[in-house]
């Protein structure tokens, strides 16, 4: 197959994957980006200082020749440094932000991409799939295929929606890898998402982009896998909660003080129902006593409720409670 074996009608897509000793699952992930039915793409990996550096040829006989792909090096700065330098050497009108241990369905990118043609539309993202380190289907990240928006409802499908950034304060979620973004959009950002470590850049990337008004699309097909495993950052709640709490101090210059207010308050609420259900009941009190004074919101008794409980409920009952929220956090089920 030749480089000129491509239909390249159509805008094209840069697919930027961070690849940081990622082997166990990057054959996967690649065999996806290979599959898809849109070919007018470019693959950019970028190798963020791997003790096992990525290496096009060991994957020769998952690589397409028919698709343009790059290596670029750095030195390990984290997965946020590695989108950016990704992002400098695109050439697409449209990214794709894939993690290198998520896998996309072979239609991926032509499902959604029809949406950019409304020039209002700047973020297209579809349901997904958690699985489990094995490839196990777990669930649906949108349980029933709605997006619940806090004090809003579900969020419309297929439609051009100004989604408000506080959206994103509760359990709105959308990992990098679901989504397609016109490039414009990313990069006229002004917060510096590059300087958050440990899970929290796509977060701050969505709430930017949604703070200055950029029309998100919701396509309710599952398109995506989504793995959940021990090496995910978002699996490590404290590394998470802190990345957060860095995320939230570049916020200011996008949010007004009573949408920051309102960030910090469900923060420190999270921090403190982590704290609880972990069995640290004086840190649990501290961070209650910090989210309170933000303010009261209407999701506020149930995080006082799980305070309460780890302080008056007996050990052995808290031992089952802290049993079945790790193990819940290991499948990608908890709400909490």
């Amino acid at each position: 197959m030749h480089q000129n074996d491509l239909d390249v009608s159509g805008p094209l897509v840069s697919i930027i994957i961070p690849f940081y000793n990622g082997e166990r699952f990057i054959r996967e992930t690649l065999r996806s980006v290979y599959s898809q039915t849109y070919q007018h793409v470019e693959l950019i990996i970028v190798d963020d200082g791997s003790m096992s550096p990525f290496n096009l040829s060991d994957h020769s006989t998952d690589y397409d020749v028919r698709f343009t792909t790059r290596v670029i090096r750095q030195t390990n700065k984290g997965v946020a440094c590695a989108r950016i330098l990704g992002l400098s050497q695109a050439h697409g009108d449209l990214v794709a932000l894939l993690d290198q241990d998520d896998t996309w369905a072979p239609n991926f990118i032509e499902e959604i991409l029809h949406y950019f043609d409304d020039p209002m539309c700047d973020v297209v993202f579809s349901n997904a799939y958690l699985q489990d380190a094995r490839g196990q289907k777990i669930r649906k990240l949108y349980l029933d295929g709605r997006v619940k928006l806090y004090g809003v409802g579900s969020m419309p499908a297929a439609v051009v929606t100004v989604v408000k950034p506080v959206s994103f304060a509760w359990n709105f979620i959308i990992s990098p890898s679901q989504a397609l973004v016109r490039r414009s959009a990313v990069t006229s950002v002004p917060v510096h998402w590059q300087t958050v470590f440990g899970g929290a850049d796509d977060w701050i990337l969505w709430i930017s982009l949604s703070a200055m008004g950029r029309g998100f699309v919701y396509h309710p097909d599952t398109l995506l896998s989504y793995r959940r495993h021990v090496g995910n950052a978002s699996n490590l709640r404290s590394v998470m909660r802190d990345s957060e709490e860095c995320a939230l101090t570049l916020l200011g210059e996008l949010l007004s003080p009573a949408q920051l207010k309102i960030f910090w308050r469900e923060h420190h609420y999270r921090r403190a129902k982590d704290a609880a259900v972990l069995g640290r009941p004086h840190l649990a009190f501290r961070e209650l006593v910090a989210s309170v004074s933000f303010g009261v919101g209407s999701t506020s008794l149930h995080s006082i409720g799980i305070v309460l409980l780890t302080i008056l409920l007996p050990a052995p009952v808290l031992d089952i409670l802290r049993r079945i929220y790790s193990f819940s956090m290991r499948r990608g089920t908890s709400n909490l």
